[in-house]
């Protein structure tokens, strides 16, 4: 029975991804350059059908239609429409390979290739598994759980988009959550597995550009994109990312086709058309995405310089379409917090809710992340990056002032490192350390578009990366343009003698197999959960071991249904079925904590949200003049103890209290 439930949910997912692929190419039979092989013209229908389905969510969300029949509607009508689309225009037939450029390698593939598109074959099967799980592996759904999940389910239970004044979060661009949004209202929100499906989607994306970027391309070859596509699918923080409901692969999807929408410019304007769209959706997807415009603009006028006349207005009109494209959220952001990048650039704007403290505080939470940037972090860098070790280097908080600590950190968790926990399956892999720098020992004076722009891409955003925010998942964008180059750099050395081919071939293959390794080993663990296998005792037993609080959590799905709560230390708001909020002083200014002196006038502030209840995890809060008052509060009868499970307490507020 679990397996046709498996089947029911991967066919709610695919039934959107076709309605969205067939608008998509009903678009493209206009707008594709002739030169756009049918393998890129499937790419991008998929990727710009994914991103408009994500616009119509949006659009049904704001007008307060959230319902699976108004979502199937929807579908259907891309599906009607996109037909409508292809029976009009006269596709044709265009070959693969496009032959619209003199190539300089052999294209083919031969059975020696075989091993590397078996382990790509075999990273995605088990990246696919993997979606099925149940969010509770939380060393790694974090952010899911947090606010990419858990919003949506907000505008789910509550039928309608509106703004959520607890969190800076829920006004990121949010492209990738109205998808979560549709696969939560698709299954009632009983499952997250169709949402996830979504993100792995893009994982595939990535790969399908990685290896086109090879396939039809000079200077390339199919075998260069093969690696490619396989060095990529087995960095361990990206077949992880895979598996969550997070944005970041839906990010590098949408820079990587941008650059290779440049890449592949011959003097066709709708080159730089299709990458201002692609552009405009990574901005629409995260606020780093705005840089993808910034490598349109740079990057584009590089590409254009032999016809840079007619050539500067095409760049400028794939700029403007990418602004259009990525508006609706900055314009949203505008009109609910009076700032389109809420909640950076505060000293220019402002914002609801804001402060200029916390401003500077979520400033400062982004730089801790890493290593110092002074120049010999930057010479260490593919050594830190490769093992995650920065300790050599003055970490982020020493370069900060902030610290003059020496050696290992013990006062704080980030410090020194590029993610929350050090743990395989988040790291990087060997890959960037092995193959990266020798592309730079390779290059030569004729290189062309399909190596300048993706080196040209990973050098700018590494160097945002590097000096601004250095973890690691940022960096998704630049590893899938490092895997082109690592790609390129393992078929020339392949083609360069027999011994050093094989030693070549033995080096990408095991590093590789490395990553798999992990990926492996997490589904072995976790697969029978995934499938569905483990007897129902047995799996809410481990939700029970996993969660935090869920004794607590069941208390509250038997609460009134219009209950508030406010929540501290907890930020896990996908699991609670009742609406709540963040009360912590680090998120917002709902609470005006200078006012409060005594348990009273805290009760007071919690009041003017229509507070019933208060979910405390003890775990993450430290603060001890709020324990103090909240232990007034239960002394003096303000407060009653309902339920606790661990370090996680549930309060009622006493309203004649």
């Amino acid at each position: 029975m679990a397996i046709f439930l498996k089947i029911a949910e991967w066919m709610l997912f695919v039934g959107p991804l076709v309605a969205a692929t067939v608008l998509g190419w009903g678009l493209l039979t206009r707008w594709a350059p002739p030169s756009a092989t049918l393998g890129e013209k499937l790419l991008f229908s998929s990727s710009l059908g994914l991103g408009l389905l994500s616009y119509g969510i949006l659009a049904c969300g704001l007008m307060g239609w959230i319902s699976r029949p108004v979502f199937v509607i929807l579908l259907g009508l891309f599906f009607v429409v996109g037909f409508l689309l292809i029976r009009t225009q006269a596709t044709g037939t265009i070959p693969f390979p496009s032959t619209h450029r003199s190539r300089t390698n052999d294209p083919s593939l031969t059975l020696s290739d075989i091993p590397f598109g078996i382990l790509l074959f075999l990273a995605n099967l088990l990246t696919l598994i993997l979606c099925f799980l149940p969010p509770i592996d939380l060393r790694l759904e974090w952010d899911s759980l947090s606010y990419q999940l858990a919003f949506p389910k907000i505008y789910f239970r509550e039928g309608e988009i509106r703004y959520i004044p607890f969190s800076h979060h829920a006004q990121f661009p949010s492209l990738m959550p109205m998808l979560y949004l549709l696969g939560l209202t698709l299954t009632n929100a009983q499952t997250v597995s169709v949402a996830k499906l979504f993100h792995w989607s893009f994982f595939l994306i990535v790969q399908a550009c990685l290896f086109l970027w090879g396939a039809t391309q000079p200077k390339l070859s199919a075998r260069s994109g093969l690696l490619a596509a396989s060095l990529f699918a087995a960095i361990p923080v990206a077949f992880t990312e895979a598996t969550t409901a997070y944005s970041d692969l839906a990010l590098t999807a949408y820079v990587a086709l941008t650059l290779y929408c440049l890449s592949r410019y011959d003097g066709d304007f709708r080159w730089l058309i299709l990458s201002g769209a692609c552009a405009g959706f990574a901005a629409a997807t995260k606020y780093t995405g705005l840089f993808a415009i910034g490598l349109l603009m740079v990057l584009g006028f590089l590409v254009v310089l032999p016809n840079i006349g007619r050539g500067f207005i095409q760049v400028l009109m794939g700029m403007v379409l990418a602004v259009l494209v990525a508006s609706p959220w900055y314009v949203k952001n505008w009109l609910w917090t009076g700032n389109p990048v809420f909640p950076f650039a505060y000293s220019l704007f402002g914002g609801k809710n804001w402060s200029g403290e916390l401003a500077r505080n979520y400033d400062l939470s982004n730089k801790e992340f890493g290593a110092g940037r002074d120049l010999s972090s930057a010479a260490l860098s593919f050594v830190s990056l490769t093992f995650n070790e920065v300790r050599k280097s003055p970490c982020a908080r020493q370069w900060l002032r902030l610290c003059s600590q020496k050696g290992d950190c013990t006062s704080q968790w980030k410090c020194g490192h590029f993610e929350n926990q050090d743990i395989p399956e988040i790291s990087l892999g060997p890959f960037f350390l092995i193959f990266v720098p020798p592309f730079f020992l390779l290059i030569s004076r004729n290189l062309s578009l399909s190596l300048i722009v993706p080196a040209g891409g990973l050098l700018i955003w590494f160097g945002w990366w590097f000096w601004e925010a250095q973890y690691l998942r940022y960096l998704l964008p630049a590893l899938a343009l490092s895997c082109v180059l690592a790609g390129f750099v393992a078929d020339q050395l392949i083609r360069s003698g027999r011994l050093i081919a094989g030693i070549t071939r033995f080096i990408a293959l095991a590093t590789i197999a490395y990553g798999l390794l992990f990926l492996t080993a997490r589904t072995a663990t976790w697969g029978t959960v995934a499938l569905g296998l483990l007897d129902p005792t047995e799996l809410q037993r481990l939700t029970d071991q996993t969660i935090p609080g869920s004794e607590v959590l069941r208390i509250i799905r038997h609460l009134p249904r219009r209950s508030v709560i406010a929540c501290y230390g907890y930020p896990f708001g996908f699991f609670i079925d009742r609406p709540y909020y963040w009360a912590d002083p680090g998120h917002n200014r709902l609470i005006e904590y200078e006012k409060v002196k005594t348990v009273k006038d805290l009760i007071a502030e919690w009041s003017k949200r229509g507070t019933d209840y208060v979910m405390i995890n003890w775990r993450f809060v430290k603060d001890q003049r709020f324990a103090g008052w909240i232990q007034d509060g239960v002394r003096q009868g303000l407060l009653e103890v309902i339920g606790r499970d661990g370090e996680v307490e549930l309060l009622k507020v006493q309203k004649g209290g």
